[in-house]
């Protein structure tokens, strides 16, 4: 498992600091790094891919735990209506341009239902690592905007849930 780590942590600073030397986001490059240690490239990988798992679940954790201890729930309340409108226009707005597309490419109704929901789903971690590395985590945006994440986040989680629910049973089960 340790190996493993070094080929990860090796082949992930040697993209990062090509695409920081690019000036593109260093997260592009650690998803380029994933994809070049990955078996869907050449076929093989050098690590185990069960021990890449359980290193990106790592991985996972600290970054949200790091989103978490900077986020103030007093920012989410402060611009409590901003978030809420902002997140309900972005979720509403993608989920029926993600429902459009899937008719328009022929799906049915629950593969419509589920593009619809990846597309109104956003990436919390991905935004935050991208305006911390641009160096504008003081700008006064960039509360709004993380308040709308936030709560975009949490209409994902019932979202899953629901559109599991629908893959199950073919019918809205909230209870």
């Amino acid at each position: 498992m340790v190996q493993d780590l070094y080929v990860l942590m090796i082949t992930a600073a040697v993209v990062s600091i090509l695409f920081k030397l690019l000036k593109q986001p260093v997260v592009l490059g650690y998803i380029v790094a994933g994809v070049l240690v990955g078996p869907h490239l050449f076929g093989e990988t050098l690590v185990n891919e069960a021990n890449v798992k359980s290193w990106g679940d790592i991985g996972v954790l600290f970054v949200l735990f790091c989103i978490g201890l900077e986020f103030r729930l007093k920012n989410l309340i402060s611009s409590g209506k901003v978030a809420a409108i902002g997140a309900m226009t972005i979720v509403v707005g993608m989920m029926l341009f993600g429902f459009g597309v899937g008719k328009f490419a022929e799906l049915d109704m629950i593969n419509s239902l589920f593009l619809a929901g990846m597309l109104c789903m956003s990436s919390t971690t991905i935004v935050m690592k991208v305006i911390d590395e641009a160096g504008m985590s003081k700008e006064r945006f960039v509360k709004g905007a993380t308040s709308i994440l936030i709560v975009e986040d949490v209409v994902a989680e019932v979202l899953m849930v629901l559109l599991s629910s629908i893959a199950i049973r073919h019918q809205f089960e909230g209870a």
